[in-house]
């Protein structure tokens, strides 16, 4: 568990908090906890399989992340189990690409996309209290590519989140239009 005790009210705009590239390079790291950080810029890193290979479980609490070191994390954490959002607005871009996950968690949490690309041991996606940020209008777009073992799917909230499993955009009816009242 890696906590920074900085100002709150200025996390993660800044270098300052980002965290050491080291962390890294912990072989025997299985699980990371990781609280108003921003994450080590992993452009250049090496990608092999040895990066991280005990690296079980990774949650992330107010910790900015990129798309591109999202993607560095999961290619390289080849037993990564269990992924989590808790309180964050980045990544934009959530492309799950992993041989290992079995459950992600999105609490408080907002992206432009989510998309399970590649995970075929993958059971759980868990987005919990969506926040309503950037107005009525912003929505998560969840796609599902490839989930084969996907048992649980929720709480999704239809003026929130948008589902597309394969090619199938799965759409709320807008029950307004179609309620009379007397």
């Amino acid at each position: 568990v890696l906590v920074n005790d900085a100002d709150v009210a200025e996390l993660p705009t800044t270098d300052s908090v980002r965290l050491p590239t080291d962390i890294l390079r912990c072989a025997s790291l299985q699980s990371l906890f990781l609280c108003f950080f921003t994450f080590p810029d992993t452009a250049g890193l090496s990608r092999l399989a040895d990066v991280l290979p005990r690296l079980q479980e990774l949650s992330m609490f107010t910790t900015s992340i990129s798309d591109g070191d999202l993607d560095y994390m999961l290619a390289c954490s080849p037993v990564l189990e269990k992924l989590a959002f808790v309180f964050n607005c980045t990544p934009d871009l959530v492309h799950l690409r992993s041989k290992s996950l079995r459950c992600v968690l999105l609490w408080i949490f907002m992206a432009d996309e989510v998309a399970v690309v590649y995970a075929p041991l993958l059971e759980r996606l868990f987005l919990l209290e969506a926040p309503r940020a950037g107005g009525a209008e912003s929505t998560m777009m969840i796609k599902i590519a490839h989930a084969p073992n996907l048992q649980v799917l929720g709480f999704l909230e239809p003026k929130v989140h948008r589902l597309q499993i394969g090619n199938n955009v799965i759409e709320v009816p807008n029950f307004h239009d179609s309620i009379t009242l007397l």
